[in-house]
């Protein structure tokens, strides 16, 4: 399958196998015979009313970015999966047996770095874009909060931040 669909697969927490995939998404786009890369820069699914952060390193090795905003429509059946509400069976089953699965899908215009912006901005920039379109909210957080313990430093800064609005 992954030579078929020339995928990339690592993970997120070992330094060396983030290397290879970035090493591999810049031969990738330096190859203009090949078909661009899809690649969903949240690595997490999330509830559909909202953009999480942006994992840097797709926007750290150039070329151009192609937004993409897609947003689940509810009304006939719900593709999110809340997977501390429902199990993967109870998951699939609703799915499988809801009216259907509506989504609206945005092709936005393509976008590159700007000449002074780190890959943070950049990839900032993109992700409001896409939440504009797609009616959604901006998140500052990734979707490690679903499934880890809150750091007390973050809490204690949104508290601060909390605190100087009151």
């Amino acid at each position: 399958l992954n030579k078929i669909q020339m995928q990339v697969f690592y993970e997120n927490e070992v330094y060396t196998k983030i290397l290879f995939c970035l090493h591999r998404i810049r031969e990738h786009i330096e190859d203009k015979a090949k078909l661009p890369i899809l690649i969903f820069p949240e690595g997490t699914c999330v509830n559909n009313t909202s953009v999480m952060m942006f994992k840097k390193g797709s926007f750290e090795v150039g070329g151009t970015i192609h937004p993409v905003a897609i947003k689940y429509d509810p009304r006939f059946g719900d593709a999110f999966w809340n997977s501390t509400k429902y199990s993967m069976m109870t998951y699939t089953f609703n799915v499988m047996t809801s009216w259907a699965i509506v989504c609206n899908v945005w092709y936005l215009p393509p976008m590159v770095k700007e000449e002074e912006e780190d890959a943070i901005h950049f990839a900032n920039r993109v992700k409001a874009v896409i939440a504009a379109r797609g009616g959604m909210s901006i998140l500052p957080w990734d979707g490690g909060l679903k499934r880890k313990k809150v750091k007390e430093s973050f809490k204690e800064e949104q508290q601060k931040k909390y605190c100087q609005i009151v």
